[in-house]
């Protein structure tokens, strides 16, 4: 008998399983929603500290105050959850895609932690576009 056909199913099932998860994982993202003050939860850094390396982002979750959750869908870090922060100008939606600009790049200018519905207490960079000097 071929060993062949049953590596396949078991590959397929374990594929499956991880798919699941990361589907799952992506899906319980909160934004917040403990009885905490998200402002509590957000730290901003004086100086920016580090490019995040990446060029397209998609929006997951608004959370109430206008800010956005996002991964990173084109970039080093791929699947990596960032915080864009809302301010006057921005309208965050759900699934909308962020394209760095040429001649711009992403910094890290903070930290945000929030938590799952899961609960599981996460901790993502808060992120902002800036033009490249």
């Amino acid at each position: 008998m071929e060993k062949k056909p049953f590596l396949y199913v078991v590959g397929g099932i374990v594929m499956g399983v991880a798919m699941s998860l990361m589907f799952w994982m992506m899906m319980n993202l909160s934004g917040g929603e403990s009885q905490r003050d998200p402002q509590e939860e957000l730290v901003m850094f004086e100086n920016p500290k580090k490019e995040i390396q990446a060029t397209e982002f998609v929006v997951r979750q608004v959370i109430p105050n206008g800010d956005a959750l996002a991964i990173i869908r084109e970039g080093v870090d791929y699947f990596s959850v960032v915080l864009f922060r809302g301010t006057e100008e921005s309208a965050y939606y759900d699934g909308q895609t962020i394209e760095v600009p040429r001649g711009k790049k992403v910094m890290q200018v903070g930290t945000f932690r929030y938590t799952t519905t899961s609960d599981y207490v996460k901790t993502v960079p808060v992120v902002q576009i800036v033009s490249r000097k």
